[in-house]
């Protein structure tokens, strides 16, 4: 997640609405930005007590110094098992192979929902 914001000269407050009382993140923080001047940062979150499979929104606030005023950026996320980035990743590339029949394997591979379960989907066929 990288929000931007540009502004006038202010110290900006961000904070984070998680889902579950157990997720943790990486705000609030805050910051001063001159006039102008953007901002954008990774927020990183752990969905700690989720399952894969499971989705939720993460709600991101900025309340603009004297108005009434608040930045706000949605971002839904879905919790995952390991090596899911790793297949997408590795499926990505499935265009540039010459083998068509593992071109298709993959390209099978990153359409398939849900790759939750991480690893132990991922079979030789």
């Amino acid at each position: 997640m990288s929000p931007t914001w540009a502004n006038s000269a202010a110290t900006f407050a961000i904070s984070l609405t998680l889902p579950v009382t157990t997720w943790t993140g990486t705000a609030p923080y805050s910051l001063f930005l001159s006039s102008g001047a953007s901002d954008e940062r990774t927020i990183a979150f752990t969905p700690t007590g989720s399952a894969p499979g499971d989705q939720a929104t993460i709600w991101i606030y900025s309340p603009v110094p004297g108005s009434a005023y608040t930045q706000t950026e949605r971002v839904v996320v879905e919790v995952v098992g390991p090596c899911v980035a790793q297949a997408y990743q590795a499926s990505a590339g499935a265009g540039l192979l010459d083998d068509l029949g593992l071109r298709g394997r993959w390209i099978t591979l990153r359409a398939a929902r849900p790759l939750g379960a991480g690893c132990s989907q991922l079979r030789e066929t």
